[in-house]
C-alpha cells in the first residue's frame, strides 16, 4: 500500500509538472503570435494603397499590399476609422506579446487597453483638425471628423489669426495628451524602453522586511538584477516604497567540540566516544549575509503584482529566508479567504517561474506564508550541525539532527520517544 501511495504521489507530481510546462508553452506561443500579428499589422499599414481591393473598393487587380488581401482590408478599415492614429495600438500589442512570451505579470491589462483606446481617439481628433487629404477619409478617419468640427468652431473665433497655425496648435495639443495616455498604457518600468528587454524571470531572494511607513521617493534602481526584472508600473505609477532589508539569519553557535578534538589524548575506560568531526567534510562559508537589495525589492513587487493579477489584494509584510526555500508572509486585505490564496499555489509558481510553491496559513498570525524555492540552494552539511551548540546541549538519550529550519537554524530531536522514525517504510516490514 505504501508503494502504491508513493507511485500515486509521484504520478500526481509529474502530472502537475507536465500541466505547468504545457501552460508555460501555451503562454509563450500566444505571446509570439501577438507579436507576429502586430508586426504584420505594421507592414500592412505602411504598404497601404488606396487602389487595392477592399470592402470599399472592388477590383480584379491583385493587391499591392505586402500582406495581401487581408492586409489591404485591415489597413483600409483602420485608416477609414481612425487614420494615422491606428499606429498607436501597435506598441501595446508588442509589449503584451513580449510579456506573455516571457511569463511576466500583466496587471490591469484592461485598464491599459482602455488608455490606448483613449489615446487613439485623441490622436485621431488631432489629425482630423489638420483637414489634409492624406487619406480618403482624412488623416484622422471618421473619428477625426470631431477634430475637423472642433477646428471649424475655434478658427472663426480668432479672425485675425492664421487658420493653419490654429489648426496645427489644436492638433499638437491633442497629440500631446494622446502620447501621454499611450505612454501610461505601456507602463514601462523606470520610464525606459530598454528595461523591457531586461531579464524577467523571477526567483525567490533572501529576506526583506516591508516598511509600513509613508512611501517616500527613492532613487532609481538598476534596470536588471540577478533575481527578477522590474515589475510593470501601473498608470499612473506609484512612487516606490522604502523597505528595510533584513539580513539576520540564525547564527552558527559552535560548541567548541572541534577545538577539544584537536587536543589528542589517550582514551581510557569503557565509555563510548563519538567519532571525530574531522572525519566529515567541513562546512562551506556562510553566505546568508549577502543580500541584493534591488533583487529583494523587485521580488516583493512582482509577487504582489502576481497576486493582484489573480484578484488577491494584500501586502507582503516580511520575507523569511532559508537555505533552500524563502517564505513570503502575505497579509491579505479584509474579505480575502485563505482558501482562495492556497488554491493559487500552482498559478503562483507558474507566474514566478518557480518549480513549485507552497501556500499555507501561519499558525497564530494573520498572515499567509508563500514558500518559493531559492534558485541557489545552500548545502546542509552534517559536520556543521553536529558542531552546533544545539546538538551539544541536547539532553535526549538519542539526539538526532534532522537538518535546518526555514531560518537556517539546526533541528535536533530526541529519537527515543519517536519509534515511528525507526520504521523503514517498506511493505510488510
Amino acid at each position: 500500500m505504501a508503494q502504491a501511495q508513493a507511485r500515486k504521489a509521484g504520478g500526481g507530481s509529474l502530472a502537475a509538472s507536465a500541466r505547468a510546462e504545457f501552460a508555460r508553452a501555451g503562454w509563450r506561443t500566444l505571446g509570439a503570435a501577438i507579436v507576429a500579428l502586430a508586426v504584420a499589422a505594421l507592414i500592412a499599414l505602411l504598404t497601404f494603397d488606396q487602389m487595392d481591393p477592399s470592402l470599399n473598393r472592388s477590383t480584379e487587380a491583385a493587391p499591392s499590399n505586402w500582406m495581401g488581401g487581408p492586409g489591404a482590408i485591415f489597413a483600409d478599415l483602420a485608416y477609414q476609422l481612425v487614420g494615422f492614429a491606428a499606429f498607436l495600438a501597435l506598441p501595446l500589442a508588442v509589449l503584451t506579446g513580449v510579456r506573455l512570451a516571457r511569463l511576466t505579470p500583466r496587471p490591469r491589462l484592461g485598464t491599459r487597453i482602455a488608455l490606448t483606446a483613449a489615446a487613439i481617439i485623441l490622436a485621431a481628433i488631432g489629425f482630423g483638425a489638420l483637414l489634409t487629404e492624406a487619406l480618403p477619409a482624412g488623416p484622422g478617419g471618421l473619428v477625426g471628423g470631431l477634430g475637423a468640427a472642433l477646428s471649424g468652431l475655434i478658427v472663426p473665433l480668432v479672425p485675425d489669426g492664421p487658420e493653419m497655425a490654429l489648426r496645427i496648435g489644436i492638433a499638437v495639443l491633442f497629440g500631446i495628451f494622446a502620447l501621454i495616455l499611450a505612454y501610461l498604457a505601456l507602463g514601462l518600468p523606470k520610464g525606459t524602453i530598454a528595461s523591457l528587454f531586461a531579464r524577467t524571470r523571477a526567483e525567490p531572494a533572501p529576506p526583506v522586511k516591508r516598511s509600513r511607513a509613508k512611501p517616500r521617493r527613492a532613487p532609481p534602481e538598476p534596470e536588471a538584477v540577478d533575481a527578477a526584472a522590474e515589475p510593470e508600473a501601473d498608470a499612473p505609477a506609484d512612487p516606490p516604497r522604502k523597505r528595510k532589508v533584513t539580513t539576520k539569519r540564525t547564527p552558527r553557535a559552535a560548541s567548541g567540540r572541534s577545538a577539544r578534538e584537536r587536543q589528542t589524548g589517550l582514551q581510557l575506560g569503557d565509555e563510548y566516544q563519538l567519532p571525530a568531526l574531522s572525519l566529515l567534510a567541513p562546512a562551506p562559508p556562510d553566505k546568508g549575509d549577502r543580500v541584493d537589495e534591488a533583487a529583494l525589492e523587485q521580488n516583493a513587487r512582482i509577487l504582489e503584482s502576481v497576486l493582484e493579477d489573480f484578484g488577491v489584494k494584500g501586502e507582503i509584510v516580511e520575507v523569511r529566508p532559508g537555505p533552500v526555500v524563502t517564505m513570503y508572509e502575505l497579509e491579505p486585505a479584509p474579505g480575502i479567504k485563505s482558501s482562495r490564496v492556497i488554491g493559487l499555489a500552482d498559478d503562483i509558481a507558474r507566474s514566478m517561474s518557480a518549480v513549485s510553491a507552497r501556500v499555507a496559513v501561519v499558525p497564530g498570525r494573520n498572515v499567509i506564508g508563500i514558500e518559493l524555492p531559492n534558485r541557489e540552494r545552500e548545502m546542509v552539511v552534517l559536520s556543521e550541525l553536529l558542531e552546533d551548540q544545539a546538538f551539544e546541549a541536547a539532553k535526549g538519550a538519542l539526539p538526532l539532527v534532522l537538518g535546518k529550519d526555514i531560518a537556517g537554524g539546526p533541528i535536533v530531536v530526541d529519537l527515543s520517544p519517536m519509534p515511528h522514525l525507526l520504521i523503514a517504510g517498506t511493505t510488510g516490514s
